[in-house]
């Protein structure tokens, strides 16, 4: 998710890249990586990070990702 998250970021097609994870403080440092990483390979979208799914709600794209360590997406959680 990261690694989607840095590229929409550097390719400029998007004004907004939000991390949302219900592990907060990983995405949040994750959000900080990235823009960090702007000073090597700029990026003029925004980039920030949430643990609230509501942030998604009127997003022109949505990008899933398989979490981390936690197995993949099944069953009702996979469909969220």
């Amino acid at each position: 998710g990261s690694a989607a998250a840095r590229a929409l970021a550097a390719a400029g097609v998007v004004r907004r890249v939000t991390l949302v994870d219900d592990a907060v403080d990983v995405a949040r440092g994750k959000a900080l990586d990235i823009r960090q990483a702007g000073a090597v390979e700029p990026a003029d979208a925004e980039v920030g990070a949430t643990g609230d799914l509501a942030a998604v709600v009127g997003a022109a794209a949505v990008v899933l990702a398989d979490r981390q360590g936690r197995g993949e997406w099944a069953g009702d959680e996979g469909l969220m």
